[in-house]
This record gives C-alpha cells, sequence and structure tokens, in this order.
C-alpha cells in the first residue's frame, strides 16, 4: 500500500501541475497498466531506497529502461504520454520523505517531494528553482522557492 501512496502522490502532483488533463487521467492509466505501475515503483525506490547497494546511477538508468520497455504494452497514446510524465515526475525528484515515514511508522502518513522544477517537462513558466510537493490523505500542497534558500517565508 505504501508504494500506491507513492503513485497516488504523484498522480495529484501531475494533474495539479497540468501534465495530465485530468484527476483521473493518472489513476486510471495505471489501473489500466499495471505491468508499467511496478516499473514505476521500481524507478522511485531504486533512485531513494538509503538501504540500497551498489551503482545507484547504473541501477536508476537500468529501471528506466525497464519501465521504457514496459510502455511497449500501452496501446493508448494518452496513457503512454501520461505514464511517461509520471516518471518524468519521478525523475526530476531529488528527495522524498517515503523512506523516513516509514521508519517512523506515522498514523497518517505523508509524503513529501523535492522537485527540481527544471528537469519537469511540463512545468509552466515562471518555473521556481524547486518545488516541496506534500501530499496525505487528509491535504495536498505545494511549496514554491525561487532559490536555493528559503528566507524569511
Amino acid at each position: 500500500w505504501d508504494e500506491v501512496a507513492v503513485l497516488r502522490a504523484y498522480s495529484a502532483y501531475a494533474f495539479q501541475l497540468g501534465a495530465v488533463p485530468s484527476r483521473r487521467a493518472a489513476p486510471d492509466a495505471l489501473i489500466a497498466h499495471p505491468e508499467v505501475a511496478q516499473p514505476l515503483c521500481e524507478s522511485f525506490r531504486t533512485k531513494f531506497d538509503p538501504q540500497m547497494t551498489g551503482d545507484r546511477t547504473a541501477a536508476v538508468e537500468a529501471a528506466a529502461g525497464r519501465f521504457k520497455d514496459s510502455l511497449q504494452a500501452v496501446d493508448s497514446i494518452a496513457d503512454d504520454l501520461t505514464l511517461r510524465r509520471l516518471h518524468n515526475l519521478i525523475e526530476a525528484t531529488v528527495r522524498t520523505s517515503y523512506f523516513r515515514n516509514r521508519e517512523r511508522r506515522l498514523t497518517c502518513p505523508r509524503l513529501t517531494f523535492k522537485i527540481d522544477c527544471a528537469a519537469v517537462e511540463q512545468m509552466p513558466e515562471p518555473r521556481p528553482a524547486r518545488e516541496m510537493f506534500v501530499h496525505s490523505v487528509r491535504v495536498a500542497g505545494a511549496h514554491l522557492r525561487f532559490g536555493p534558500v528559503a528566507r524569511r517565508g
């Protein structure tokens, strides 16, 4: 269920960003193509799991390759584009609270993603330097940062 929460959070962020046409587009694409959801989760885990050993860069590239290979099963252009945009958001994420939350065993877990906005293909102008997206069952929102450090905010 934890990985479902990650995909839900990225789906919500994609909608808020305007990267997908509707709130249901990403969840519907993931439901229609579970064979692609697993490589998306693998890409996320490989990039951020603090327990991972070995060459992380090579592992992330291999996971991205498996994700792209899994898209061969997707017939719908709209679903293909939606799933690629979710993967782009994972690639643009520079930090997450996901693994810290698992250590804490929170009763109402919340996910936080720190996004490098320059790496997000669908980010509208003007682009902030970074965006922190927080998602839980109770709330979702973003904090924009146009510089490297937030001051007097």
